[in-house]
């Protein structure tokens, strides 16, 4: 019996700071002046730093998960997976939940002042608050009955939200109305980012989108089939993406393949980022530790204290000669892979957890060791 070995491996803090290591993952991470840090995730977990990063404080809210968080000046917003909201000033000891009078997900926020913002979420929710996110009323005249998975405002007025299967709205007037968009895709979008000078979006199995003002929606080759599930920076010519397999890629230079590559040191899947000025913050659903750059995505570092330790688990194999047969992955399926062993081709439709004969027997005598 042939066995497959796949890496996995988690961020863990060291005994001076090992109450993190009990990870309930992050969301999502904002910053609006580099100084003040917060990422929030499952579980009420929040992670904060008044330190531009280099230390962090860890609390707990409660059994609510965090979908989003955003932050203006002193004001602190959380959106959760029940339909409340949360606010909070940046000391954290004062979270208040705020009722929406919806029960929906609500997956993203945007805050244009510390009175006016805006979120999103499932079945075409759109809110708008005036009062600091006290008080909340529907905004989502437009909008379809769809997932919407992020929202963001370049100013008081101009605004795009984002949802599966490609759906694309924004707004010129502040949320009064919404207008569909027409882009070239049916993936889920997961994040928008509304720059002064152009729209960035990302999403399922490698989507990224861009429409400098004034032009049309145009979609980059980004030869890969991970989700990108974040996306910022300072300038539509500095858009920075994350998403699974650990990457972070940017468009410096004018690169429009986001071909520069950051180097990721945790490794995990990151669902959200946030940049300011050159500094740079990223989290994982997988890990309790906020990464930082400090140079604009040259380089990344973990917070101090933290290391990275790796594990391998063992995955069944189909029986047979294995020597020097290679695994092929399903173009459109994720979780398929193929392989040959001895004289049969097998398949696994669950990332190697079980293996099933496909096809005939090759002809004896022959015993493929690969296929395209």
């Amino acid at each position: 019996m042939k066995k497959i070995i796949y890496g996995f491996f988690t961020a863990i803090f060291m005994l001076a700071v090992n109450f993190y290591a009990a990870a309930d993952g992050l969301n999502s991470v904002h910053t609006s002046n580099a100084i003040f840090v917060v990422a929030a995730g499952n579980q009420g977990n929040i992670l904060f730093s008044n330190s531009s990063g280099s230390t962090w404080n860890k609390t707990t809210a409660g059994p609510v998960n965090f979908k989003s968080v955003f932050t203006i000046g002193t004001a602190v917003w959380y959106t959760s997976s029940a339909g409340k909201v949360y606010t909070s000033t940046t000391a954290i000891n004062d979270i208040t939940e705020r009722t929406t009078g919806v029960t929906t997900s609500l997956n993203s926020i945007h805050f244009t002042s510390a009175l006016n913002g805006f979120l999103c979420g499932d079945n075409g929710v759109v809110m708008k608050s005036a009062d600091g996110g006290i008080t909340w009323t529907s905004s989502a005249t437009g909008i379809s009955s769809v997932n919407l998975n992020s929202i963001s405002f370049k100013d008081a007025m101009n605004g795009i939200t984002v949802g599966d299967n490609g759906k694309v709205f924004v707004t010129t007037n502040g949320g009064a109305l919404w207008t569909a968009e027409t882009v070239n895709t049916t993936r889920d979008l997961l994040s928008a980012k509304y720059f002064p000078d152009g729209i960035g979006v990302s999403g399922e199995w490698g989507v990224v989108l861009f429409k400098p003002s004034g032009s049309s929606w145009e979609m980059p080759d980004m030869r890969i089939n991970s989700d990108i599930t974040g996306i910022d920076g300072d300038s539509f010519n500095d858009i920075h993406v994350c998403g699974g397999g650990g990457f972070i890629r940017n468009n410096i230079n004018g690169n429009t393949e986001f071909l520069n590559f950051e180097k990721n040191p945790m490794l995990a899947d990151l669902t959200d980022m946030v940049r300011f000025s050159g500094l740079g913050f990223a989290v994982s659903s997988k890990n309790n530790a906020v990464i930082r750059t400090t140079n604009g995505g040259t380089s990344w570092e973990l917070p101090s204290g933290t290391t990275v330790s790796y594990s391998w688990v063992s995955k069944p194999g189909a029986s047979g000669d294995f020597l020097g047969n290679n695994m092929a992955l399903h173009p459109t399926d994720r979780n398929t892979i193929f392989i040959a062993f001895g004289n049969r081709v097998y398949r696994s439709n669950n990332k190697a957890e079980s293996w099933s004969a496909v096809g005939n027997q090759v002809p004896s005598g022959n015993t493929p060791h690969s296929f395209l």
